[in-house]
């Protein structure tokens, strides 16, 4: 799963809000994972999953939030940060963070650990703090 299932977590927690996924190659080059819209509200949302600190985010992904940053448009990237358990690494991790659009550069370059997050929820799913996400993605 590239995104970690975010995009699907994101329909189920939030039921209300119209997520529109975006699937398609032949959209354009960099296009976020899906559209959200509520309370007259819209924005995008790019999601990537990640191991550890490092995030992989492509060139056409950051000059296309960047463009639309520009223009005024709402961009958040959210993180899936999950490991499961194992003799290595211990109990495991099932994180969400979430990043301001502004952030996808610095993200890219410096990782998870590189930028402020808007928020950061542990424990999985189930544990992370839906109403405040919706807040967030509406802010």
């Amino acid at each position: 799963m590239i995104d970690g299932g975010l995009r699907n977590l994101f329909k189920s927690h939030l039921p209300r809000m119209h997520i529109q996924p975006i699937e398609s190659w032949g959209t354009g080059v960099g296009l976020p994972d899906f559209n959200y819209c509520f309370d007259g509200k819209e924005g995008w949302v790019e999601c990537k999953v990640a191991t550890a600190n490092a995030v992989t985010i492509t060139p056409g992904q950051v000059s296309w939030a960047e463009r639309r940053l520009r223009a005024g448009g709402r961009i958040l990237l959210a993180v899936r940060r999950h490991a499961p358990a194992g003799p290595r690494r211990g109990a495991g991790y099932d994180e969400l963070w979430l990043f301001p659009g502004c952030a996808t550069r610095h993200v890219a370059i410096h990782g998870l650990l590189g930028y402020k997050p808007l928020g950061c929820w542990r424990d999985g799913p189930a544990a992370w703090d839906w109403p405040c996400v919706q807040k967030i993605l509406l802010a």
